[in-house]
């Protein structure tokens, strides 16, 4: 069945094998980088990968490889699963072409191919870096990079590295006007010369951008003016058809070099620029296979600024495409610089330490010193450490920056202190060794204070009663362009500050109410001090005084809650005054008295209760007198009602709406009534539109009938 090419379906275990029957090591037969003549064998290895024993026969190899190729396989017999057999390929190129094609094997259940590429010897050439970055140097210095050409393929070429055509090179070479740019604004009204000069410019474009004879202008500005224009006319005289073409070409010619030697026989070239990036010594050779050439570029700063150079490699080989490659620099003229030379503070207090790094950088090849200098108006608010100091060649040097602004600083800073906005700009010098100008660089800082303001700052509390407490109000303020957190520390138990415990945060410029509540525990004069610190553990003080009372009479309730109570009708409440003042021994107990004045007599009391003018409440009996030991029993009357002037400003309130609800009114009533006119001259319109329509109709309905 093998031999016959008969093939089946094979099934083992009841499964039906799908896929390549043998697998090949490698999978493809390769044969790369060949030269034309010489012989390569490979070998690889069939795997059988069917289930069971199968066959493998040689079928051939492509048509077009025929002629190449040779494949040695001798069929093993039958081989089981897993088991391989080698087979060996000869391979001898008489073209210099990539072939691809494949070997064919039949087995027992089907055929199969091997696929077989032969590639010819290539250049692949690539670069490291496509951007050379010299950075920033100093003008006079002389800094060299290196790019890497690597060829990767088997095919070695010639390089040639320049300029790329059309870049802004720094190189510039100027040279007179070429004789064809004559011939062809001389010649334009001949049809002739319009073919010649066509012929010419399609040339020229292809040599560099240059007009010129397969010429370019530098070799053309060694030739005299009479050489040039005899090897010009005889150029041209291959390119035109006829003598009387010639003819007239050569008499042009010679009239505009005997007119160009006339008006300036001796006018001397300009001399060549000198570029800033230029090549080094290797600008054209051979790279070989599998290796790689070092190309080096030359950065020599002239005059400070920007400079950017294009460059191209071309090759000798016309498969391989240019590469291109861009190199950039930055020349200054200073060798000693300040990275960030505007070193900024934000917002500083006074009486604040504030510090920062300053980082000086150096690009010259030695060692140099510098002294650090503040002017002398901020010489008592800032300062510079060290003083002096050595920077070695290619390095950086550390400066640190204090700045402690006192109060005195808008007096002492002058024109560098912006009271209004509160702006601080000062200059600071770096004085360089063998350097006539210092590097100068700016200090910015915004100075605020940081006080707060308590408003007022002395409290009296006057007269204060042991059984209730007094509360004042004081105000305080943050000064200070920046969020500050407070806190009164260190209340004494008699005083309370609310809200929040006396603990807050002031917003910039802001303002807050703080009130301060004061509880006698005894009778006598008070005076003491609240301290309100801040996160930068700043005191201010409030004062305050107070003279405790401690009277002979006290209520049985300090408050009275009544319950809901109807318009007009009456809650009661009952409140008992006593009067506890039985002795005078002020050793055993407290005894009444105003601070530290004489202790009240024992004895009856007189009381008498003053109550507001209008107010709803009634006090029975409002005067009365307890004798020593003994309470009075007073009743305390609530009886709501509606004043004459609550009763007026509800009736002005009520004739106010009315007066809306009647103006709102009359403009819904305007609104549509204005609605109904419209749509009522709407449908006059429609009904006489239609109307005379109908009339039109019936007056050409009789005039065709009169007509025929």
């Amino acid at each position: 069945k093998l031999h016959g090419g008969l093939i089946h379906k094979h099934r083992v275990s009841g499964r039906e094998f799908k896929g390549c029957p043998f697998y090949s090591k490698p999978s493809l037969i390769h044969f790369k980088d060949f030269d034309v003549g010489k012989t390569y064998k490979k070998k690889m290895i069939l795997i059988n990968a069917f289930y069971s024993i199968n066959y493998c026969k040689l079928v051939g190899v492509s048509e077009h490889l025929k002629d190449f190729l040779t494949v040695h396989f001798d069929p093993p017999g039958p081989m089981s699963a897993g088991m391989s057999c080698e087979v060996g390929v000869t391979f001898k190129p008489m073209i210099n072409e990539d072939l691809e094609g494949e070997v064919t094997f039949l087995s027992q259940i089907g055929s199969f191919s091997i696929p077989l590429k032969c590639s010819t010897k290539k250049c692949v050439l690539a670069l490291d870096k496509e951007l050379i970055d010299f950075g920033t140097h100093v003008v006079g210095e002389t800094i060299s990079r290196t790019i890497t050409l690597t060829n990767c393929g088997a095919l070695a070429t010639r390089f040639q590295l320049h300029r790329a055509a059309g870049s802004n090179a720094a190189h510039t070479v100027i040279s007179p006007p070429s004789f064809e740019r004559v011939v062809c604004t001389h010649l334009s009204d001949k049809n002739f010369t319009e073919k010649a000069s066509s012929t010419v410019v399609a040339e020229s474009v292809t040599e560099k951008g240059t007009i010129s004879f397969l010429r370019s202008e530098e070799v053309i500005q060694h030739i005299s003016p009479s050489e040039r224009s005899r090897t010009d006319v005889n150029s041209s005289i291959s390119r035109l058809g006829t003598i009387s073409d010639v003819l007239s070409l050569v008499e042009i010619t010679e009239e505009n070099t005997l007119s160009s030697l006339d008006v300036s026989p001796l006018e001397p070239q300009p001399q060549e620029e000198l570029a800033e990036i230029t090549l080094g010594k290797v600008t054209e050779g051979d790279i070989g296979p599998f290796s790689s050439v070092k190309l080096q570029i030359i950065f020599t700063p002239a005059v400070p600024g920007d400079v950017r150079a294009e460059f191209e490699i071309t090759f000798d080989n016309p498969d391989c495409n240019p590469l291109h490659f861009s190199a950039v620099a930055v020349s200054v003229a200073v060798p000693v610089w300040v990275p960030n030379p505007d070193v900024d503070l934000k917002i500083c207090m006074y009486d604040r330490l504030y510090q920062d790094c300053i980082i000086i950088q150096s690009r010259a090849t030695s060692a140099l010193r510098l002294k650090f200098e503040v002017c002398k108006e901020l010489a008592n608010h800032m300062e510079l450490l060290p003083k002096t100091g050595f920077i070695q060649a290619h390095s950086s040097f550390s400066v640190q920056l204090k700045f402690l602004p006192r109060k005195s600083l808008p007096e002492d800073a002058g024109k560098y202190f912006d009271e209004q906005t509160r702006v601080l700009e000062v200059p600071m010098f770096i004085v360089v060794s063998d350097q006539s100008k210092p590097i100068e660089f700016t200090v910015h800082a915004v100075v605020t204070t940081s006080d707060l303001e308590i408003n007022p700052t002395e409290v009296d509390f006057g007269y204060c009663s042991i059984y209730e407490a007094v509360q004042t109000t004081i105000t305080l303020t943050n000064k200070a362009i920046l969020p500050q957190e407070f806190g009164f520390v260190g209340l004494p138990e008699f005083v309370e500050i609310q809200p929040n415990d006396g603990f807050g945060t002031l917003l910039p410029l802001e303002s807050l109410n703080l009130d301060i509540i004061f509880k006698a525990n005894k009778a006598k004069e008070y005076s003491f001090e609240l301290t309100c610190k801040t996160e930068i553990n700043r005191q201010f003080k409030l004062s305050g005084k107070a003279i405790g009372v401690h009277p002979p009479l006290e209520l049985s309730h300090s408050l009275v809650q009544f319950s809901a109570t109807a318009l007009n009708g009456v809650s009661t409440a009952t409140v008992f005054v006593i009067n506890n003042h039985v002795s005078l021994n002020q050793f055993t107990h407290a005894v009444p008295r105003i601070g530290k004045g004489d202790i009240a007599p024992v004895g009856p009391t007189s009381f008498q209760f003053v109550i507001p003018e209008d107010s709803p409440i009634t006090i029975m009996p409002c005067v009365g007198t307890v004798l020593p030991g003994k309470k009075c029993l007073v009743e305390v009357s609530f009886r709501p009602m509606l004043s004459e002037q609550l009763i007026r400003q509800e009736a002005v309130e009520m004739v106010r709406r009315a007066a809306e609800m009647k103006v709102a009114m009359e403009k819904k009533a305007r609104e549509l009534e204005l609605q109904k006119k419209k749509e009522e001259a709407l449908a006059g319109r429609k009904r006489l539109g239609s109307g005379s329509f109908l009339g039109q109709f019936s007056r050409d309905k009789y005039s065709k009938q009169h007509l025929q």
